[in-house]
């Protein structure tokens, strides 16, 4: 299978302005957006997932009706939801992309193949997660989910920061890591003021946190994280 030369973002933004400009649509509406199906290559999956494209990307799990976004405080929370032998399987994973051990994952929108560096699939592992609207995900979706967000973040040179921000908060909330908690008040990670535990809304305070784990590379190698 031949793999496109534009990565994703490219594509989705071509088809962006292809269709903004077809149905005339001003460039300052901001309510304007599309959606574009997105297919996992090398796992099953009976559900469909979206690329929603507005002025920032989203991926979407679509369950029968349902358009679900899972935050990076949704992805963390149903971590350290987990068992421990799945727990830390997740947090294995992270600290090997982060030192360079990557994996190349694929999918496909319209007739095109892409190919992504994310954290690998599980193998006869059958577990179903159940997210906060009431919706199953298999493990293998859950990580195809997360594998477009780090290729996401990757093709915006954000793949570090996204990194760090989930291996210093899965230590910090499942073991109470001293090196993780050090870390997150040099950044001054709000842990009075925010909940993990609660799901919010709050799309500023979550874009404020998420700012806190920005160019924070050299901080986190010298408090030892991994």
């Amino acid at each position: 299978m031949e793999i496109n030369e534009l990565n994703f973002l490219q594509i989705l933004d071509k088809e962006y302005e292809k269709i903004r400009s077809l149905q005339k649509v001003q460039k300052y509406n901001a309510d304007f957006a599309i959606f574009k199906k997105i297919e996992p290559i090398g796992i099953y999956s009976k559900n469909n997932f979206l690329c929603y494209k507005k002025n920032k990307t989203k991926i979407l799990f679509c369950p029968k009706n349902c358009k679900v976004y899972l935050t990076d405080q949704d992805i963390l929370n149903i971590i350290l939801s987990l068992e421990n032998n799945n727990f830390t399987n997740f947090l294995e994973k992270f600290i090997d992309l982060y030192t360079g051990v990557t994996f190349n994952f694929r999918f496909k929108i319209g007739m095109k193949i892409f190919e992504g560096i994310g954290i690998p699939y599980e193998e006869n592992n059958d577990k179903k997660i159940l997210l906060y609207t009431d919706n199953e995900i298999s493990i293998n979706e859950f990580i195809f989910i997360i594998n477009m967000v780090l290729e996401k973040d990757r093709l915006y040179d954000l793949q570090e920061k996204t990194l760090i921000k989930y291996i210093s908060l899965l230590k910090f909330y499942k073991y109470k890591d001293e090196k993780a908690k050090r870390f997150l008040k040099e950044i001054e990670y709000p842990f009075k003021s925010f909940n993990i535990n609660k799901k919010t809304y709050n799309s500023l305070l979550l874009k404020e946190i998420d700012d806190k784990f920005l160019n924070k590379g050299l901080i986190f190698k010298k408090n030892m994280i991994i």
